[in-house]
């Protein structure tokens, strides 16, 4: 995803950010993302005190959770399945 616009409400975790989607924001510091109907000047109405921050710092962080979640999923998927689980899915 490209993030034309990141905004950051000085001394929270909030961060708004323009996606594919539209606005959304995330009150946990980029963890969690969720879709606003509001468009930017409502957001910046609301919260007059928002700073435009660089992009690249978020997406670091979401691309090294995203890593560490594929590198979890990746511990599981190379392993073979067990026997009992075989048996049970009825695989030969």
């Amino acid at each position: 995803m490209v993030t034309d616009m990141l905004l950051k409400k000085f001394g929270t975790k909030v961060l708004f950010r323009s996606s594919n989607r539209g606005w959304e924001y995330s009150d946990d510091g980029g963890k969690t993302w969720y879709f606003t109907f509001r468009g930017e000047l409502e957001i910046r109405k609301m919260h007059p005190d928002l700073i435009n921050i660089h992009a690249s710092s978020v997406s670091r962080e979401r691309q090294v959770s995203d890593e560490q979640e594929l590198e979890l999923f990746g511990e599981t998927i190379d392993e073979p399945l067990p026997d009992d689980l075989v048996e049970m899915l009825g695989i030969n």
